[in-house]
């Protein structure tokens, strides 16, 4: 899948490769905890699609939870997503990016949790998450 150019506002911090998340959720890595508040940026940036099944980076998570009817696709994964699974991220940049789990981040926020569950990915195993 060719993915779509990073929009301005997540170039120098989101990622330049496209990962699996079987591959990461296989990976051994210690779960931890971060608050929630830490994290919240992330629904600032527009990385899910307003078309479901195309890579737009034309979204943004805070969008769906101001207006949750006119984005029932996401609104619906966002309830469904189980917050027992920790939220993958790997440190680029400057701060730690979500790989896997903004629906979940979502989520946590709609519910007023203070804390999420989290397991951070090294940078050494992008060769091992790597899906090209």
């Amino acid at each position: 899948m060719v993915r779509p150019e990073i929009p301005p506002e997540m170039r120098g911090y989101y990622f330049d490769f496209n990962w699996s998340n079987e591959r990461i959720w296989a990976l051994d890595v210690p779960v931890g905890v971060v608050p929630v508040r830490d994290l919240a940026w992330h629904l600032d940036i527009p990385i899910w699609s307003t078309v479901r099944g195309e890579p737009r980076f034309d979204l943004h998570p805070r969008a769906v939870l101001k207006d949750p009817v006119s984005h029932a696709f996401h609104t619906e994964r966002m309830l469904g997503a189980d917050t027992r699974y920790p939220l993958e991220l790997m440190w680029t940049g400057e701060r730690f990016v979500i790989l896997d789990g903004i629906h979940r981040l979502a989520r946590l926020v709609h519910e007023r949790a203070e804390s999420a569950r989290v397991r951070r990915i090294p940078r050494a195993a992008i060769p091992l998450i790597r899906r090209d």
